[in-house]
């Protein structure tokens, strides 16, 4: 059953591939709402063809991120804040993921994150950090925060869906 994020997310890769543009899109929702579900068919119905990359980790993210992907790769961040913390690698990230969308690479990020998570990530520093953890912070909100980085948020119900097809998919 195809939903309204369904269909933004779709558009926005198609839009990125016909500019030749690099996007990041943030799926936010919660537990088992499907958000991994519409990266993965957004991804098989638009670039079918992009090789995806899906980090073990927040090194081997950091680390091939700086030193390159080819153009037209999926970058694959379910569950963000395993990739994305307000820590030095975090950090790191966040800087790499930034310098990616500046430099305007034909790349695509996709994230998926819970409502909350989002906005503890979103965070501005807190007056008890320390100067390096307010550092790491400070890039990790200006990322998120940045124009070239789309917000979609997965509701809870299948509000929005055609009732046509949800007809269909109980038959």
């Amino acid at each position: 059953v195809t939903r309204p994020h369904d269909r933004t997310l779709r558009t926005e890769l198609e839009n990125a591939v016909a500019e030749s543009r690099p996007l990041m899109a943030v799926l936010v929702g919660g537990s088992s709402t499907g958000k991994s579900r519409t990266m993965r068919e957004a991804v098989v119905a638009v670039l079918p063809d992009a090789p995806v990359f899906i980090p073990a980790g927040q090194r081997e993210l950091a680390a091939t991120l700086e030193t390159g992907l080819p153009a037209g790769c999926v970058v694959w961040l379910d569950e963000l804040q395993t990739h994305l913390d307000h820590t030095a690698i975090g950090a790191r990230v966040a800087d790499a993921v930034t310098a990616l969308l500046e430099r305007g690479h034909s790349i695509v990020v996709l994230a998926s994150v819970w409502p909350g998570v989002l906005h503890a990530l979103q965070a501005r520093p807190g007056l008890n950090e320390s100067a390096g953890q307010a550092a790491h912070a400070r890039a990790v909100e200006s990322l998120l925060h940045s124009t070239k980085v789309t917000q979609i948020n997965v509701p809870d119900d299948l509000s929005g869906a055609d009732p046509a097809e949800l007809d269909a998919a109980a038959s």
